[in-house]
């Protein structure tokens, strides 16, 4: 129903209103219960690791701290929302983005590591630097030009390297499993092929 308020309002300008409203309700629906659903899994998670520390399948270091960074980061994120919802409606999808990528590379970066190969001929090596390098030429070109289409290509490019990563990943493990964690507690050392760990 107009209000004295609204009946000033331009066509456009009404319309523009709306949806902001629209998009303000739905950005506090969808984070909100995102928050409920994020909040009880790093409960769970948590539950899980002292629930199991005394046994032989208790968390290692790598996976404590692992722990710990999603409790910060959804924290920091759960904080944002609710105190500057302003900057959280225009920040936000460009922060999760980076931060998504970011992970991303140093699990690549973190492969490449414990991978035997020559670090020339080491294919997550390769890809973390394709990743980087594709992200700072990209990123450069964006910043010196009025180009407009350099989020969906370094997001594009980004993906596309993440999707070889999982392959050369996947042919890698296959028959192996995983590779042991350095960091685990009770760890023999040795990788479990995926025949006897089933």
């Amino acid at each position: 129903r107009p209000t004295q308020r609204t009946a000033r309002l331009t066509p456009r300008q009404l319309h523009a209103t709306r949806s902001a409203i629209i998009t303000d309700s739905s950005i506090s629906n969808n984070i909100g219960a995102l928050l409920v659903a994020g909040g009880l899994a790093l409960l769970i998670v948590f539950c899980l690791g002292i629930r199991g520390r005394n046994s032989a399948n208790a968390s290692s270091r790598t996976q404590n701290v692992g722990r710990g960074v999603a409790a910060l980061i959804f924290a920091s994120g759960a904080v944002w929302f609710f105190v500057d919802r302003a900057g959280f409606k225009t920040g936000a999808h460009y922060t999760a983005a980076v931060l998504l990528f970011v992970c991303i590379i140093c699990v690549v970066i973190l492969n490449g590591l414990g991978h035997s190969a020559n670090r020339f001929k080491n294919p997550y090596l390769l890809i973390a630097a394709a990743m980087i390098g594709a992200a700072l030429v990209i990123g450069g070109v964006a910043l010196t030009t009025d180009w407009n289409y350099a989020v969906l290509w370094i997001e594009g490019t980004l993906i596309a390297l993440f999707a070889s990563f999982w392959c050369v990943q996947t042919a890698e493990l296959w028959n192996e499993g995983l590779r042991p964690d350095a960091g685990g507690a009770g760890n023999t050392g040795q990788s479990q092929p995926v025949s006897e760990a089933k």
